[in-house]
């Protein structure tokens, strides 16, 4: 592996539309985040969850070998630029790689084929399927924190402006199951019991 990439699974959602947490809904037996963590876990030296305050002990039950964060005073309730923003602030490294916890489809091979496509000069390495990018699931450069905490200080919370900033590399991605998020109990239902 190239240069070491720390982990950043985003477990801060609210899963208001989903009517229940759903990190901790279920896929083959197995918690969504779960799903998340062991497709990331193979190109990490160390793996963050970066979740709400009233769920860390919960997490903390569960998890082990994963280090539970909430975002930084500065920055809390943020959304998802924030949690990353709070790990690149708690562990200095070169690469980021970031994963929600609601794609429960997601794998290994898809995050390979992101993984290794880090090369110097690109700050940030995203996946495209079907012509949309997937801001959330893709590796981030160090530089990057900078921009992240001006943008949070200027009340933009969103991913895609970040990108615009960025020298991005674009990894074109066949199969769009991986990346299938699931926000609503409808689509629990008809993705995961059908």
């Amino acid at each position: 592996m190239q240069q070491p990439i720390v982990g950043i699974l985003l477990a801060g959602g609210k899963s208001s539309r989903f009517g229940s947490l759903k990190m901790f809904a279920e896929h083959n037996g197995k918690a969504f985040y779960h799903h998340s963590l062991d497709a990331i876990t193979p190109f990490v030296k160390h793996v963050y969850m970066v979740t709400q305050p009233h769920y860390v002990d919960q997490i903390k039950s569960a998890e082990a070998d994963v280090s539970i964060m909430i975002d930084l005073p500065s920055v809390k309730e943020k959304g998802p630029l924030a949690g990353m923003y709070s790990v690149m602030q708690e562990n200095r490294s070169t690469w980021y790689l970031v994963i929600p916890t609601d794609v429960p489809f997601m794998t290994e091979a898809t995050i390979h084929l992101i993984v290794k496509e880090i090369q110097p000069g690109y700050q940030a390495i995203i996946p495209s399927c079907k012509g949309r990018l997937q801001p959330l699931i893709g590796v981030y450069h160090a530089t990057v924190a900078p921009l992240i905490e001006e943008m949070l200080q200027a009340g933009d919370y969103a991913v895609y402006q970040l990108l615009q900033k960025l020298k991005v590399k674009t990894v074109e991605v066949e199969d769009e199951e991986p990346f299938y998020n699931l926000n609503y109990q409808g689509d629990y239902d008809y993705l995961i019991k059908k």
